[in-house]
């Protein structure tokens, strides 16, 4: 009986911390979706410009590592590396929207696995009868339709941007009012798990 109870007090709080976790990145959907509706151009560009500036820092600090350590040869690879990410760096400062590119497609995947789960969670909910079921498996379902639709078509891009601001922006609320419902039944939640 004692570990029973021990292994329900370790359910509710990982599930705690999950509901707690999902909370925070809806919220970060909601406040993302706003910036890339409001201003897309600038949101692409910042976003590439931040994560160049972080590969030129990366190589740079490669490379005087390589330097510093008087050229042993164990630390060669950072040499390269240091090259590498430094180019890398400054190919994504000064074409931006090339980035945008990669980011949309690896969007489109998280969106189409992120669907999956949702549908997955959807069905478990159904099956305890938990009212909520329906809004969780609409939004994987349109997760997946929209991860599809963003694959194939990545290249319109700030119209895109703002499209999946507005998404992430829906998507976000309905999540966040989602998790609300079901951390008030949490009890009920945890049974799928037993």
């Amino acid at each position: 009986m004692r570990k029973s109870r021990g292994a329900i007090k370790f359910l509710e709080s990982q599930f705690n911390i999950y509901m707690n976790t999902n909370i925070i990145l809806a919220l970060i959907m909601i406040i993302l979706g706003l910036i890339l509706y409001a201003v897309p151009s600038a949101a692409i560009k910042t976003v590439s410009w931040l994560i160049g500036i972080f590969f030129c820092v990366q190589g740079i600090t490669a490379v005087i590592s390589y330097i510093k350590k008087d050229r042993i040869s164990l630390l060669t690879f950072n040499l390269i590396y240091g090259i590498i990410s430094f180019l890398i760096g400054v190919f994504v400062i000064s074409n931006p929207f090339a980035l945008a590119n990669i980011i949309t497609i690896g969007l489109g995947i998280w969106l189409i696995v992120s669907g999956g789960l949702k549908i997955n969670y959807g069905i478990r909910l159904k099956n305890i009868k938990e009212a909520s079921w329906t809004i969780t498996l609409v939004v994987g379902i349109i997760s997946i339709l929209f991860g599809l639709m963003v694959i194939i078509n990545p290249f319109a891009k700030l119209f895109l941007v703002e499209v999946v601001g507005v998404f992430l922006l829906v998507y976000g609320i309905i999540d966040l009012t989602n998790i609300i419902l079901l951390k008030k039944r949490a009890k009920d939640f945890i049974k799928i798990f037993k």
